[in-house]
């Protein structure tokens, strides 16, 4: 008969911070075929050992038991990542089971390819919001950077130092792409379906005049003050919009999300255009 009790594992839906075990999780891999996954994230498996709290805003100093970012308990086996079963492979090196998420093989520890189906959000390990934390973004960027940077894989076999400049390459990328407002909205709309194409006219007429005239001003423009007053007031409408943006994704408004982004692009290059005069001009910023 076996004397492993059966308990329930209540995860929450990873919008908070904590998540309570019941119990206790048993790892013997004869216990592991019995994880069933069911509705609202409830998994059975058999108790053994006992599991408190797991603070999911602490870096699991194993790297081994990291997943793109968000933390997993210290139980290999349990995967406190998504609200589905994440797809299963082989490692390339041991050939034993690894989750698809995993940045390490539990079992030999080898660095694993970077999950293509994975979007920045989930490789960085924030919620896919519109709205981020930079601080939370870098502090997640750095942590993954000090796992992954090809430096610390120079002695490593030639197949393990190319996988780590792939994954390095992939994080850097996310990480730009969230922090800057413009970009992280474009690929919001991407994984909607949606795209802004160049040159689009998607806006009113008055609002390109007004864009228009401020350009022409701007390239006849060489006093400092007058181009501190024209960034100023472009940052001012690039904020405005930045917060409008927001909450079209928040009521999943895309289509608004999209028109406020196409603003948004024109402001972006009024921008660049004064930050490129200023250079020009040698004028501080």
């Amino acid at each position: 008969m076996n004397m492993h009790r059966k308990v329930m594992i209540n995860v929450c839906r990873l919008r908070g911070t904590r998540v309570q075990l019941n119990q206790s999780v048993c790892l013997h891999s004869s216990c592991r075929k019995n994880l069933i996954l069911e509705r609202n994230i409830h998994w059975h498996v058999s108790s053994s050992v006992k599991v408190n709290f797991l603070d999911l805003n602490s870096l699991n100093k194993n790297p081994s038991n990291m997943l793109f970012g968000k933390i997993v308990s210290s139980i290999p086996s349990v995967m406190l990542y998504s609200t589905v079963i994440n797809p299963i492979q082989l490692c390339w090196n041991c050939n034993d089971s690894v989750n698809s998420n995993s940045i390490f093989c539990d079992s030999c520890g080898v660095l694993q390819p970077v999950n293509r189906s994975a979007d920045y959000f989930q490789i960085i390990g924030v919620d896919r919001s519109y709205r981020t934390d930079n601080t939370s973004l870098r502090q997640k960027y750095r942590s993954l950077q000090t796992l992954l940077h090809p430096d610390k894989f120079s002695s490593k076999p030639k197949k393990e130092q190319e996988l780590s400049e792939e994954f390095s390459s992939v994080v850097n990328k996310a990480y730009s792409t969230l922090t800057d407002p413009l970009e992280r909205g474009l690929y919001l709309l991407g994984l909607h379906h949606v795209s802004i194409e160049e040159g689009t006219t998607d806006v009113d007429k008055t609002f390109l005049m007004e864009i228009m005239e401020r350009n022409e001003e701007i390239e006849n423009e060489t006093d400092p003050q007058k181009l501190k007053e024209f960034y100023t007031n472009n940052k001012d409408q690039l904020d405005g919009l930045i917060s409008k943006v927001a909450e079209a994704f928040d009521s999943n408004n895309i289509e608004a999300a999209k028109k406020l982004l196409t603003k948004m692009k024109y402001y972006h290059s009024i921008e660049t255009k004064i930050k490129e005069i200023k250079q020009k001009l040698n004028i501080p910023d």
